[in-house]
């Protein structure tokens, strides 16, 4: 398991199509290792090797119609 995480919490997912699109498409971007969604606690949890461009990521889940809470 690679050390790097980062948990973010996020407004709006109310399901698990809503978790499975953050997954994909949060998990797609360079460097990132897996991605977690926990529906209850509306957190998003990252692991990543290297770097994380924390804005690209805040963009891509509020595209997909979400609120990034905090990080």
């Amino acid at each position: 398991m690679f050390g790097k995480k980062k948990v973010i919490l996020v407004d709006g997912m109310k399901c698990e199509h809503c978790s499975k699109k953050v997954m994909e498409e949060v998990g797609k971007m360079d460097g990132i290792k897996s991605v977690k969604v926990d529906l209850s606690s509306k957190k998003v949890t990252i692991r990543y090797k290297d770097e994380l461009n924390i804005e690209k990521v805040k963009d891509t889940i509020s595209n997909l119609g979400y609120q990034v809470l905090e990080d």
